[in-house]
């Protein structure tokens, strides 16, 4: 398992709408480096897509509708491609 930690920095830098962008996006990007997306699936370079959980994927949708997100963590098992 992986925890990751989307932080206030995230939440401030981060874009609505924007699958690249967005906190979650951003603090996938610190774990796994440039390339990281997220909406209903996550991608992050060299592992399979995994299902967004649940409450992570409700947070960005509260945020791309303009509601308040504070930082937060969460854990994903993400498994390397061959």
């Amino acid at each position: 398992m992986v925890k990751i930690q989307v932080t206030q920095a995230h939440i401030d830098k981060g874009t609505r709408f924007n699958i690249n962008s967005c906190p979650v996006a951003l603090a996938l990007e610190d774990v796994f480096g440039p390339g990281c997306s997220v909406f209903s699936f996550i991608h992050t370079p060299g592992h399979q897509s995994i299902e967004t959980p649940s409450n992570v994927f409700r947070a960005i949708l509260k945020f791309d509708k303009h509601a308040e997100m504070t930082p937060f963590d969460f854990e994903i098992n993400p498994k390397e491609t061959k």
